[in-house]
């Protein structure tokens, strides 16, 4: 393999001929024994393949430095690579055979897919039976509301019928309820499709502004119902949805006991995938 020639932070190296002689762990191919994690406070741990468009196309992967620490059987793996905010791109919490991602960042040129399929690998090798996290992710939009921010989760779950994590096969589950049912989902699923069925014409007229208006002459010939056209969000900006999405959440209007649950689900539910 050709060598990366760009310039790396200490705790992310090329994976070339010279780093493979670092002590490292690759969990795509090897377990790795847990008792090792008593005599070791850091570890490089293999990363996936990268694809880099300004190297020709050459398939590349890191060693990511990772921080341990150990409390009993607890381990908490910490990477000591950091986002463009400061914090670890990567930490992974586990627990006897559970393991939960705490949070992730994109980082270096690794997509925040690569690093959750990356983060499951990891847990799977040590052991895990169960991933689960917190799904409380929000994209910030100036002045789009009161706060700026929007559930990343409620959006793609209208616009795709699939929330971020859904597409790594997570289920939701209520927190005071250990066993694992997917009962929930389809609550969820059903609460969506219902949401879609609410046609334009029992919106009130509170509604009548420009953003709205807009909205509706954009949509409103080419589907039943607003919610029914966020299958036109685009993810890339942020669009006119988000607007539309906090003017409909409102108690005003037939939308927002649906919204409501809707939201609950995804951000007080424990989402879990089995290993």
């Amino acid at each position: 393999m050709e060598k990366n020639n760009r310039t790396t932070q200490a705790n992310i190296l090329t994976y070339d001929y010279e780093t493979k002689k670092i002590f490292h762990w690759n969990p795509y191919e090897d377990d790795i024994d847990m008792i090792l994690f008593n005599s070791i406070s850091n570890i490089y741990i293999l990363g996936p393949y990268q694809i880099t468009g300004d190297l020709q196309n050459e398939k590349y992967r890191y060693l990511w430095r990772f921080s341990i620490i150990k409390k009993g059987n607890d381990i908490i793996l910490s990477s000591l690579v950091n986002s463009s905010d400061g914090d670890p791109c990567i930490k992974i919490f586990i627990k006897k055979n559970i393991g939960e991602i705490k949070y992730v960042y994109t980082c270096d040129e690794y997509s925040g897919k690569n690093i959750i399929e990356w983060s499951i690998k990891i847990m799977e090798k040590l052991g895990c039976e169960k991933c689960i996290l917190l799904d409380m992710a929000e994209k910030k939009c100036e002045n789009r509301n009161f706060h700026n921010y929007v559930s990343l989760s409620l959006i793609h779950k209208l616009w795709r019928n699939k929330t971020y994590y859904e597409q790594f096969d997570f289920h939701p589950y209520h927190k005071n309820n250990t066993e694992y049912k997917t009962n929930k989902m389809d609550e969820l699923n059903n609460k969506v499709e219902e949401l879609k069925q609410i046609p334009w014409d029992k919106y009130h007229n509170e509604m009548n502004n420009e953003k709205w208006n807009r909205f509706k002459i954009l949509y409103g010939e080419i589907y039943k119902s607003p919610f029914s056209a966020f299958a036109q969000f685009n993810p890339k900006s942020c669009s006119i949805f988000y607007d539309i999405l906090y003017f409909l959440d409102n108690p005003e209007q037939p939308s927002f006991r649906l919204l409501s649950e809707i939201k609950n689900i995804i951000s007080k539910s424990i989402w879990m995938k089995k290993l």
